[in-house]
């Protein structure tokens, strides 16, 4: 696989999980680069209890270690407690951050995917030009005014945008 263009701007653990990402090769290297952030952001988690019930032990250690009127229990109990208060809030902000990852990821995949529809939906002028040619040969064959004629044909070759393209005119 080909280096994707931000990997060398990237720390080394999210470059790795960039350069791993399977993100469509249609959607392009700024989906592949947000599935990596997604990644990333996801190892940040904690795994495991939930906050509520750490604190729960928590707290029932500093009872027991006020209880035995052990200081250095009772410090070790409080330091647990606020690392569970403050990782709670630094999980939250990585939850924050998904979403907002989450949220980009889907306008970009949305944005891209109409780009996708609209570019398959056109066709180039030299490639209608030859429906226009046999429209004008069908007017011809059908409309016997000759002025009429005229007025239908520059109208098309206005609309065209490129009068070269169509038959019947005259340099």
């Amino acid at each position: 696989m080909a280096k994707r263009r931000h990997a060398t701007l990237m720390p080394r653990d999210l470059a790795e999980l960039y350069e791993s990402s399977d993100g469509d090769v249609n959607l392009g290297d700024e989906i592949a680069l947000l599935d990596a952030r997604m990644a990333q952001l996801m190892l940040k988690l904690r795994n495991g209890s939930s906050d509520q019930e750490l604190l729960v032990r928590a707290y029932r250690a500093l009872e027991y270690a006020v209880i035995s009127q052990d200081d250095a229990d009772i410090e070790k109990t409080l330091n647990k407690m606020r690392q569970v208060i403050f990782g709670g809030a630094n999980e939250k902000a990585v939850w924050d951050e998904i979403y907002a990852v989450v949220e980009a990821r889907r306008k970009m995949v949305v944005d891209e995917t109409r780009r996708v529809v609209s570019t398959e939906n056109l066709i180039s002028v030299t490639m209608f030009a030859p429906v226009i040619e046999r429209l004008l040969a069908s007017i011809a064959l059908h409309v016997p005014d000759q002025e009429t004629r005229n007025k239908i044909s520059m109208t098309f070759r206005r609309t065209m945008g490129d009068e070269k393209l169509l038959p019947g005119k005259s340099s």
